[in-house]
């Protein structure tokens, strides 16, 4: 959608320069892509790797049909596009938190991010849901959001990077497995592809 939107931009700042004014408008002028960590066991076991079923090898299909769940190394699972409140059951681990910038008032350009975010509700983490927050105006007054709104019904879709493995995070048993979930975060210009690399600083 960034892309999309990126193409639009540059083809009115070069085919339609003539009828512009100096400075146009550009609606949205800015996008947040934000994340939270979440338990979703439904989601995750419903996109787990086919292996052997009634003495057929079905592992050959497994990256057409963007399976997730028990990927074998090193390959990465796909961000997926979800309405996450039809996805079953739904936890946020973690406040949400900003993990890309895009400024559509300059030319396509690649970026990345990183942050860690600490844990808040202990439980197994399956994956991160990605959302995008559309700035209408330079005051950041007017603001479109995809952002899940706890589970509750809702028109917009999210993207969901779902783990290999699920982790455990926060305390188990009385002790910290791991409080932080660190995501990496990047643009490809050129290819118009979000990435996403989640990693869980101290776990074992």
């Amino acid at each position: 959608m960034t892309r999309d939107l990126w193409g639009s931009i540059r083809y009115e700042r070069t085919q339609l320069t003539s009828l512009l004014s100096d400075n146009p408008i550009i609606l949205p002028c800015k996008g947040i892509l934000y994340g939270v960590a979440v338990n979703m066991p439904d989601l995750w076991k419903s996109r787990q790797c086919l292996e052997m079923v009634e003495g057929f090898d079905h592992r050959s299909v497994n990256k057409g049909i963007g399976a997730c769940g028990r990927l074998p190394p090193p390959d990465e699972g796909p961000i997926l596009p979800y309405a996450v409140w039809q996805c079953g059951r739904y936890k946020e681990l973690t406040n949400k938190f900003p993990l890309l910038q895009f400024d559509f008032s300059r030319p396509i350009y690649s970026t990345q991010g990183c942050i860690e975010a600490k844990v808040n509700k202990g439980g197994l983490c399956n994956g991160i849901v990605l959302w995008i927050d559309w700035i209408l105006d330079p005051s950041a007054s007017l603001v479109v959001s995809t952002e899940p709104k706890g589970g509750r019904p809702s028109h917009c879709k999210q993207g969901v990077k779902l783990l290999s493995s699920p982790v455990q995070v926060d305390i188990v048993g009385g002790k910290c497995v791991t409080n932080l979930v660190k995501v990496a975060g990047s643009f490809d210009a050129s290819s118009g592809e979000v990435s996403i690399i989640v990693s869980f600083p101290g776990a074992p």
